[in-house]
């Protein structure tokens, strides 16, 4: 029994021992597989690696601290036609253009941290020399010591080539703002020549700013440039050189600036400028003048053997200097309140016959006293009524005409002045003065009603006094009056200015038109029907006014296609009155029109 229980423990034991090995050989087991996990692992990560190295077109090597090739890629050897077991083991050649202290002082760099150094050079490869950047870093060991070095490199001669070919054009680049202002496309303007849009009376300040580049300076300056329209652009240039590592200009960027609108601003402030120190000339000489006959002639009377003739023709020449000295500070007053819309327009029930009798007898003295009694002045009224009156301001009104006269007078040494007025349309009122004088060159129409603007401003010695004032305040003046004012002339010939206001009716009476001396008021033409085609207000008028007392029925056409249509409806239409020159259809063709449909109607045109 003791026996079978010790074989038993034997066999227990022997058990155990049994299951320890091979729990051992288990974990064996499992090591190994795990290890061979690595091992393919690592394999795989080789493989991976081995393939980047092989197939990419980088430059990969590995150098000891001694200079000495550790590894090299494949695409190396490419790069420069040689084989892996030529270099390894062997010191690798200068790379920096032969200088080897240059060299030397790139690796010592990658010594010290940050351990990393990248560089640019030429080399000489199988493909000729080329351009190589490269990228170095440092294998720092746990002692902190570098064991070796690491570089990747880039063949970059395209690059180069692009960058060189860029720096040896004139101008290599514009923006949209620029090719803008130049009314031109980008296509158009890349590649060609800067100096080829440089105004030619500019082109030596371009020369001389652009030398200054050479030198590494930089300016700003001003220039004129030729759009594509051909018109110039006034443009603030600051230029700025861009040199490379020989201290040699490569390439100048430059930032343009249009500056037309500030150039236009800095014209106007001169030619106002100018225009102030003419002013300024004008008043003290218009000042001076009759200051001078007040003061001398009052002077004078000052003497005790003064006959009385004496006495009142000096008193009468100081009475005219003051009057010519109180006008001009007048017009100067008014020009002054017209700026600052300060004039108040007071309208009232205005005689116009009347204010424009007063103007015509008012300017028959004026001729004498300047020796101009030849001159034929004549007032034109068609209008008769004594009493015929508008709604205006009567002082402005006269203050326009008085001032066209005065310039009429003075501007005319034979010949006639007329003035007067008459309908241009119903409801607006037209006013002329017309004179044979000396006329106004085409290119000074556009100033003559400017401020201190005179036809003879710019000559050394001016034939005509005066401040510039009238014509610029009588054309606000009509303006304030809700009309217009304009001007025809030929030199030589004379001049017509004219103005409108509107046509508000006074105190209601009828309109009476000047008689025609060779016309019988005692016709009678009752029963009949006259058609009028007259697209002039003042025409029909007049014609209303000459028939008025023979009883004839009067029918007003605007156009013709209106006068066609009233005969057309109208069968007892014994006359047609027919304007020639209409708007829309020209007299022969309403003639030719209504003659299809009535051939019997007599027509005068």
């Amino acid at each position: 029994m003791n026996n079978n229980k010790q074989s038993y423990e034997e066999l227990l034991t022997y058990v155990k021992e049994l299951e320890n090995k091979l729990k051992l050989y288990e974990e064996q087991f499992k090591q190994d597989e795990q290890l061979k996990k690595v091992e393919q692992a690592l394999r795989e990560k080789e493989e991976k690696y081995r393939l980047m190295v092989e197939n990419t077109s980088d430059l990969l090597v590995k150098i000891d601290r001694n200079g000495i090739f550790k590894f090299v890629s494949p695409s190396y050897c490419e790069k420069f036609g040689t084989d892996e077991t030529e270099l390894i083991g062997k010191r690798i050649p200068c790379i920096i253009n032969g200088d080897n202290k240059k060299a030397d002082k790139i690796f010592e760099n990658l010594l010290e941290p940050p351990y990393s150094s990248s560089f640019e050079h030429k080399a000489m490869t199988k493909e000729g020399e080329r351009w190589l950047a490269w990228s170095f870093k440092a294998i720092v060991e746990e002692d902190g010591s570098v064991s070796s070095f690491v570089g990747v490199g880039r063949d970059i001669t395209k690059n180069k080539e692009a960058e060189a070919a860029l720096q040896s054009r004139e101008r290599f680049y514009v923006n949209h703002a620029f090719c803008n202002i130049l009314a031109y496309t980008q296509e158009e303007l890349l590649g060609s020549n800067i100096s080829s849009i440089v105004y030619k009376n500019d082109m030596e300040i371009y020369q001389k700013e652009t030398a200054k580049r050479k030198f590494g300076e930089h300016s700003v300056y001003e220039l004129k440039l030729i759009k594509k329209t051909g018109k110039p652009l006034h443009v603030l240039v600051s230029a700025s050189p861009l040199m490379n590592e020989k201290g040699e200009l490569y390439e100048t960027m430059a930032i343009v600036v249009d500056i037309s609108k500030l150039k236009e601003t800095e014209e106007k402030l001169k030619e106002a400028d100018k225009l102030k120190s003419t002013f300024l000339a004008n008043m003290s000489h218009e000042i001076r003048n009759p200051m001078n006959g007040i003061i001398g002639f009052a002077d004078l009377l000052r003497f005790p053997d003064l006959t009385e003739d004496q006495k009142n023709e000096y008193i009468d020449l100081i009475t005219s200097s003051c009057n010519v000295l109180l006008r001009l500070i007048e017009d100067i007053i008014d020009i002054s309140k017209i700026e600052a819309g300060q004039v108040i327009i007071k309208n009232s029930e205005t005689p116009l016959n009347e204010l424009m009798q007063n103007l015509y007898k008012q300017f028959v003295e004026k001729k004498a006293q300047v020796n101009k009694e030849h001159i034929n002045l004549i007032v034109k009224q068609e209008i008769i009524n004594e009493n015929f009156t508008i709604i205006t301001d009567p002082f402005r009104l006269q203050q326009i005409l008085t001032n066209l006269l005065e310039n009429a007078i003075k501007f005319t040494k034979k010949g006639s002045i007329e003035f007067g007025f008459t309908f241009s349309n119903p409801e607006t009122l037209l006013f002329y003065v017309k004179d044979t004088g000396i006329g106004i060159p085409a290119d000074k129409l556009q100033i003559i009603f400017d401020r201190f603007r005179q036809v003879d401003e710019e000559s050394a010695i001016r034939k005509y006094g005066g401040a510039g004032l009238g014509l610029t305040i009588s054309k606000s003046l009509a303006e304030l009056l809700n009309g217009k004012m304009g001007v025809e002339s030929e030199l030589g010939k004379g001049t017509v200015f004219y103005f409108t206001i509107p046509y508000i009716k006074g105190k209601g009476h009828d309109i009476h038109w000047l008689k025609d001396s060779t016309y019988s008021r005692e016709c009678d033409f009752s029963g009949k029907t006259v058609l009028i085609a007259e697209d002039e207000y003042v025409n029909f008028l007049f014609f209303q006014n000459v028939l008025k007392n023979t009883s004839t029925e009067l029918i007003w056409a605007h156009d013709g296609y209106e006068a066609i249509e009233i005969c057309r409806k109208n069968s007892k239409i014994d006359l047609l009155l027919l304007d020639i020159k209409m708007p829309k259809l020209s007299g022969y063709e309403v003639i030719s029109h209504i003659r299809k449909f009535n051939k019997n109607i007599p027509i005068i045109v």
